[in-house]
């Protein structure tokens, strides 16, 4: 008799909810060292004439188009919402309530909040309260997205469309002076203006969670999607013709809808997330399909200690860069290569300080 054991096809057995789902952890840990290897290092790029090109990238846009530092905050977003399934799958193996999950999920939304005052506090070193702060906003559309993903597909599919019309709608029923998308006073400033008593102008806008809350429910479908029983094979091509399809559908809007980060455009939203999915199809072939895994040790060492080491890097990073730099003068020895290498030292001792916690075992979470 056959082992029944033999007849079973590895690439067809799908990722179980009780498991680590390493890929999430390989983008978020990319997400981390990259915003903190640019935070660091941004400005001697710019400075130097051979590396301004890539200072450029690790900088936003003025007000339309794309760069590279422009993908990572859909990017964590994306990563967020692909996590929810598994963690909401978790929780539902070991019998906990639908109630209970949505009480965890708000005080895990109240702590961000809280996390990210205090992070921006201590930046500007006086106490401030900011709508627009990254984990503020974070927060918000997770408790959108969590009370969004209870709903049927069928529910959450057209709530998806509806925040994207209501988004789009606002700045087009209240034009600024220069059109519905005028820097200085879009819809979204004037709300700022009115509510907050803040001049967003040429900036980022409160409402932008508005938009943005539906690249975290891409991520959702994602991770559903990666939890569903069709063969890693199959996966990797139907993701990575996902990603194509978003990027040709965001590439079709632009010329109608601009592809714009601070007011988080729906021609923003499909170009950006087509681009994560793609990367998420490359590293699912790579990462699980093929097991190439212990190159990304360094990024899972990041990615599971994902806020921690945001918060670090937000709260010492600056200091952690200064200290190094009286040991290593910046690395002015080593020429033109000298602004890759600080940033590089001061990021790597952050990790460290991960790479601490993740041999014992101890990861941080909000």
């Amino acid at each position: 008799m056959k082992n029944p054991e033999a007849t079973v096809d590895p690439v067809s057995i799908k990722p179980k909810a009780s498991e680590r789902f390493i890929t999430l952890d390989v983008m978020r840990g990319f997400v981390m060292l990259a915003l903190s290897w640019g935070l660091i290092g941004r400005e001697a790029m710019l400075q130097q004439p051979s590396l301004a090109w890539l200072g450029e990238q690790l900088n936003h846009v003025k007000w339309t188009g794309l760069a590279f530092w422009d993908m990572i905050q859909p990017f964590f977003w994306f990563v967020v919402g692909a996590a929810l399934p598994f963690a909401r799958a978790r929780r539902l193996k070991i019998g906990e309530s639908r109630s209970a999950m949505l009480r965890h999920s708000l005080w895990r939304a109240i702590k961000l909040v809280l996390v990210g005052q205090i992070l921006l506090s201590i930046q500007v070193s006086k106490l401030v309260i900011h709508p627009r702060e990254t984990l503020t906003q974070l927060a918000v559309c997770y408790m959108l997205c969590v009370l969004i993903y209870e709903l049927p597909l069928r529910g959450q599919v057209l709530a998806a469309a509806g925040l994207m019309a209501l988004n789009w709608g606002l700045y087009q029923v209240f034009p600024g002076a220069a059109g519905p998308f005028s820097p200085a006073d879009n819809v979204g400033v004037i709300i700022d203006r009115a509510v907050f008593g803040m001049d967003s102008a040429g900036r980022w806008v409160t409402i932008y969670f508005v938009g943005s809350t539906v690249s975290m429910l891409i991520g959702a479908w994602a991770g559903t999607f990666l939890l569903g029983p069709k063969t890693r094979q199959a996966k990797v091509k139907i993701l990575a013709a996902a990603g194509a399809a978003g990027l040709a559908l965001g590439l079709a809007l632009s010329p109608f809808v601009p592809v714009m980060q601070k007011t988080w455009t729906a021609s923003y939203t499909f170009l950006t997330s087509g681009l994560v999915v793609l990367v998420l199809a490359a590293l699912f072939w790579t990462l699980d399909l093929k097991g190439w895994k212990k190159p990304a040790y360094p990024l899972v060492v990041v990615g599971m200690n994902g806020i921690f080491f945001y918060a670090l890097s937000q709260a010492l990073g600056t200091w952690v860069d200064k200290s190094l730099a009286v040991f290593t003068h910046r690395f002015e020895f080593a020429g033109a290569l000298a602004p890759l290498l600080q940033p590089t030292a001061a990021v790597g001792l952050m990790w460290l300080v991960c790479l601490w916690l993740y041999r014992r075992k101890i990861f941080i979470k909000l």
